[in-house]
Formats: C-alpha cells, sequence, structure tokens
C-alpha cells in the first residue's frame, strides 16, 4: 500500500550489522495494496527528498505512471 515519507524514515534500518541495509524505495500507482489510488504529488516530492538525504534510489513505475494519468 502507500506510505509517508515519515513512514519511510522510521523503516529505513540504521546502519548496523544486524540488520540488512536499505538499498531501494520503489513507488508504483493504480494497481498497488492502495486500492489503486494514485500518489499525491507532494508526498512523492517529500519521499524523494528523504531518499536523497539518505543516498537511496526511487523507483516510480512508468507504465503504471501513465497508466494512472488515464
Amino acid at each position: 500500500g502507500r506510505f509517508t515519507a515519515i513512514q519511510l524514515a522510521e523503516a529505513i534500518n540504521a546502519d548496523d550489522v544486524h540488520f540488512p541495509s536499505t538499498q531501494l524505495v520503489a513507488l508504483e500507482n493504480t494497481s498497488n495494496k492502495g486500492g489503486g489510488c494514485v500518489w499525491d504529488q507532494n508526498e512523492v516530492l517529500k519521499i524523494a527528498e528523504l531518499c536523497k538525504k539518505n543516498n537511496l534510489p526511487l523507483h516510480l513505475d512508468g507504465a503504471r505512471m501513465f497508466n494512472a494519468i488515464v
């Protein structure tokens, strides 16, 4: 489902040998467990900023993005 930047910040694993390191954030629109809802653009921008601060790649599935336009 969808999550907020605050929830993402809480889910990023600390640099600790006992936990796997967080490596990627992936977002998708329309066909996720969020009930087919499109992400709020402002929330995506907050998530993107958080990813930049934590040196995490951010992926938005392009096909689903264009499906959301329809």
